[in-house]
């Protein structure tokens, strides 16, 4: 897909996202703007997955006072707001940089903004993965890792979103299966609520990246 050179950043770029906050603000709230950005960077296999989610996610952020920009130059994304703004938005953005960057689709990832909790579980040899931590060798993790995702699944993250008991419970599911071997189903079957189960095995396919 070719470059937009309306993605691409340049000198400007945070004088024009500047400009763009202040066009969502208030004349009021304009004279005290303190502007704060903060980046990211994705790999270059997910370049053309981001370029069809940022419409979605500008429109997304404008309606929270934040602006955004794809830089595919850099391969970095860039979200910038004002210090008056609600200290926990700003936490939820800086987490919502590090999903896009891990491939979870925008109109997943952007439900954080409302609440929706999330995990991320490291199941390989990267630092605090769960094979590194347990020493669990590369046939086992294979073979675990059937357990729980179909095998044409070959990432080594998994990202759970959705209420925080059943997020809770993919970690819990998950960790068993990894160090122990045990499958997840096991795990799903002994909740008791009906409703909890079928949302316990929906989250079960939670993205493996």
């Amino acid at each position: 897909m070719e470059k937009n050179q309306n993605d691409v950043g340049g000198e400007s770029s945070v004088q024009n996202m500047v400009e763009e906050i202040e066009n969502l603000m208030d004349e009021d709230d304009s004279s005290a703007l303190e502007v704060i950005t903060f980046s990211r960077r994705f790999h270059k296999r997910i370049e053309t997955q981001l370029q069809n989610d940022w419409p979605m996610v500008k429109s997304t952020l404008k309606d929270y006072g934040i602006a955004c920009e794809l830089n595919l130059v850099k391969y970095s994304m860039t979200f910038s707001t004002t210090r008056t703004r609600d200290p926990d938005l700003i936490d939820k953005a800086r987490d919502l940089l590090r999903l896009f960057s891990l491939a979870v689709p925008a109109s997943q990832a952007i439900t954080i903004l409302n609440g929706r909790h999330w995990d991320i579980i490291k199941l390989g040899y990267q630092k605090d993965g769960l094979c590194s931590k347990f020493g669990i060798k590369r046939e086992q993790f294979l073979e675990r890792r059937k357990l729980l995702f179909h095998p044409s699944l070959k990432g080594d993250i998994l990202v759970a979103l959705g209420p925080i008991d059943s997020v809770k419970l993919i970690r819990v599911a998950v960790e068993e299966c990894m160090i122990h071997k045990i499958p997840p189903a096991s795990r799903v079957k002994f909740v008791k609520d009906v409703k909890m189960q079928v949302e316990a095995r929906k989250r079960l396919e939670a993205l493996l990246l």
